[in-house]
């Protein structure tokens, strides 16, 4: 049986009488069977991998993803001595059946573990909507969509926090900080925004009247990165220069719990259901002068998992991940059933939250990885940073299917629109927030830009 998708994977030929145990081997190779009327245990040979790759040729599921994540599809045979040529040829026409049969449940059950769409989907630039840029007084640092996708809010060294209107253009909400903007959030339920500074102060404003709900003075040190989630409640994570994670209320700005990280947290962020909360990060004394890094336990190179209370302020941490560079960013995937993590290393690693952050892929990018970004259907992420680009892969095929124009500098962050229609990025050396327009295709239009792509994404 297929238990995610609630059918039969296969049947072994008929017994002659009841079969009354049966057992799996652990590498999944055998399947052995004994019951009434025979004196023999029976191991019927399970052949994973002839199936699935039919299924990942048929999905396009990307190798390394496909293999990690799949459960397989099985086909067996039962005792052929009996039958002579014909009862194996039959049994072969059989198996072949089953296979082309159980490709749709093994989609359903890859679509279940990975939380998105398996079948044919690219993006590309808009053919019918211009990109538009937001102009701001210096470089911007950070940018968040709201959730119903129609405001955009940034901000940066010109310490002015800007909510744009993303239809019009219009600047909602232009307030004027303390000091550059080194982050910015947006709570799921849309009721909230947030706001850091390199000086470490934070500031929560009601989006509803754009007044201040709520400021704080850190003493615990500089601000590298926010996060905000609405469930189980309402609250504000802060990732700081010092090692640590705050866990604020919000409005409120409470301090409920503080953690400890083992490195400068430079990206913190909150599944979609608020169960987790994973800090990454890493120090560099250095600043990048040294390629490569020693004593990686002491630098902090680590993603750290921690589940998020309903009551109370116990954070237990559920899971701990070392890398073997810097981390600036991490991101779960909108299903929160993937996590995506980049830094300097130049690759994006892929893990199943569901297996316990287990690794199952990692794309290479040109250089290091500054920002990431999900689309909201979790099939698409972008990825941008030291290469002066913005890709976006599909992570089902693990291809790149799309490759912006290059920068002057390093893209610093980057977000997708809710509704797909808009990518925006910004970074070093422009004072710039940019919207491109793309669209999201699928099925036969998909199938047809990628076949003229020749066959595949990228």
């Amino acid at each position: 049986w297929d238990v995610i998708a609630g059918s039969i994977a296969f049947t072994l030929a008929k017994a002659a009488d009841w079969i009354c145990a049966v057992a799996l081997s652990s590498d999944g190779q055998w399947l052995a069977s004994c019951g009434f009327g025979r004196s023999e245990v029976q191991l019927d040979p399970l052949d994973d991998c002839h199936n699935a790759d039919i299924a990942a040729a048929d999905v396009g599921m990307g190798p390394a993803l496909f293999r990690t994540a799949s459960l397989g599809t099985k086909s067996g045979g039962g005792d052929l001595s009996a039958g002579g040529e014909d009862n194996i040829k039959a049994a072969d026409l059989a198996a072949r059946a089953a296979a082309a049969s159980c490709i749709a449940q093994n989609t359903t059950l890859l679509s279940a573990i990975l939380g998105m769409d398996l079948w044919p989907a690219t993006i590309q630039v808009s053919a019918t909507r211009a990109s538009v840029q937001l102009e701001h007084g210096d470089e911007v640092m950070d940018l968040a969509f709201s959730p119903d996708g129609r405001g955009l809010l940034a901000g940066g060294e010109d310490a002015q926090l800007v909510l744009w209107d993303v239809a019009s253009g219009a600047r909602r909400l232009d307030a004027r900080l303390d000091a550059s903007v080194a982050a910015v959030a947006y709570s799921l339920s849309g009721r909230f925004m947030a706001a850091g500074t390199v000086e470490s102060s934070l500031t929560v404003w009601d989006t509803g009247t754009y007044a201040e709900a709520g400021t704080s003075e850190l003493e615990e040190g500089g601000v590298l990165s926010l996060a905000m989630t609405s469930s189980p409640r309402e609250l504000l994570a802060v990732g700081l220069r010092t090692k640590k994670v705050l866990l604020m209320s919000v409005p409120g700005l409470e301090t409920l719990v503080l953690l400890q990280h083992c490195g400068d947290v430079r990206s913190v962020c909150f599944s979609p259901n608020g169960a987790f909360l994973v800090g990454c990060g890493g120090s560099d004394d250095m600043h990048g002068l040294m390629t490569v890094k020693s004593n990686t336990a002491s630098r902090g190179m680590t993603a750290i998992a921690w589940q998020v209370p309903h009551k109370g302020k116990e954070c237990p941490e559920v899971a701990s991940i070392d890398f073997s560079d810097l981390l600036h960013t991490s991101a779960f995937s909108p299903s929160g059933k993937v996590f995506a993590v980049g830094g300097e290393s130049g690759k994006v690693s892929v893990l199943l939250v569901e297996r316990h952050f287990e690794l199952v892929s990692e794309l290479l990018c040109a250089a290091g990885v500054r920002c990431l970004a999900w689309s909201s259907d979790s099939r698409f992420l972008a990825s941008g940073g030291e290469d002066l680009h913005v890709s976006i892969w599909d992570v089902k095929s693990e291809h790149m299917v799309l490759k912006l124009p290059k920068e002057k500098d390093w893209v610093v962050s980057i977000a997708f629109s809710p509704d797909g229609l808009w990518l925006a990025s910004c970074g070093f050396g422009c004072p710039l927030v940019r919207l491109h327009a793309i669209e999201v295709l699928h099925g036969s239009a998909a199938q047809g830009v990628l076949a003229e792509a020749g066959g595949r994404p990228g």
